[in-house]
């Protein structure tokens, strides 16, 4: 009988505490990512949406779904991240998750911090007895999938509407997202949002560290995972993100994940 959700791997498990001004880029990855806000004002951006963050919320970030944190407030702020990969169908509760902590997931949440910290010594990112101790390990996943399972009852964190800059990050994400089967341009997409184009460029590096092509790119690419990692064939995949030829698609994709999309069909279809 298959499991609703199984804990494959723990990639990172750590506390930190960062400074006024802190800002992190961003990044995506093929895993999920937990971030629980434990002092101070924190931003983030996860895939269209921008949160204010304030002390006892935790965001679950899906996999490939671009997401980047900063300081903002004028304080110093805390925040544990856990990140993992996961198979199991319970994972669509899990999608777009944004909760404020119940007295139960904040026991679980410091039952996982103790383990961390007690184990860390010196590795920032993962206590080497994780994967050296099966024990320990199993005994972290068993307590982080116990949260994940406890996260399906807890209401959803209430958040401010996007405004200003914010909103329009969402709106043109939102919009790219609509138009992912076309080679839409920069100033095209300005158009359509009723902006300049030097806004739409601040905004995007405000909100996601990065250019507006290059994030269009991303959101394509992640789509064509999963699409071959769900059997399509390359020809389709590369019509379906707005790619009119299938090799130059081939090389893009070779050229930003180190793998031709056949080579990558053929080593993850199975694991999906």
């Amino acid at each position: 009988m298959e499991h609703p959700l199984q804990i494959v791997h723990i990639h990172s498990a750590f506390t930190v505490e960062e400074p006024v001004g802190f800002n992190y880029p961003g990044e995506s990855h093929d895993y999920w990512e937990m971030v629980w806000i434990e002092k101070g004002t924190v931003g983030i951006t996860a895939g269209s949406r921008v949160f204010t963050c304030l002390p006892g919320t935790v965001v679950l970030h899906r996999p490939n779904e671009f997401h980047r944190i900063w300081n903002a407030g004028d304080s110093s702020i805390q925040f544990t991240i856990i990140s993992f990969s996961a198979v199991g169908e319970y994972q669509q509760a899990l999608y777009r998750k944004v909760v404020a902590n119940t007295a139960e997931t904040e026991y679980l949440l410091q039952m996982l911090k103790g383990m961390i910290l007690k184990h860390r010594a010196n590795d920032r990112f993962l206590p080497r007895k994780f994967y050296d101790d099966p024990v320990i390990g199993a005994r972290f996943s068993t307590g982080l999938k116990l949260f994940l399972y406890t996260c399906a009852d807890v209401a959803e964190q209430p958040q401010q509407t996007a405004t200003g800059s914010a909103a329009v990050f969402s709106a043109a994400v939102k919009t790219m997202r609509e138009n992912i089967s076309q080679p839409m341009k920069t100033q095209e997409l300005a158009l359509a949002l009723h902006i300049s184009l030097s806004q739409l460029k601040k905004v995007f590096q405000q909100y996601a560290s990065t250019g507006v092509h290059e994030y269009f790119l991303g959101m394509k690419l992640d789509l064509a995972r999963q699409m071959l990692a769900g059997g399509e064939s390359v020809n389709a995949t590369a019509e379906a993100v707005g790619f009119d030829c299938g090799n130059y698609f081939s090389a893009v994709f070779k050229r930003e994940t180190g793998m031709t999309p056949t080579a990558y069909r053929n080593a993850n279809r199975n694991e999906k």
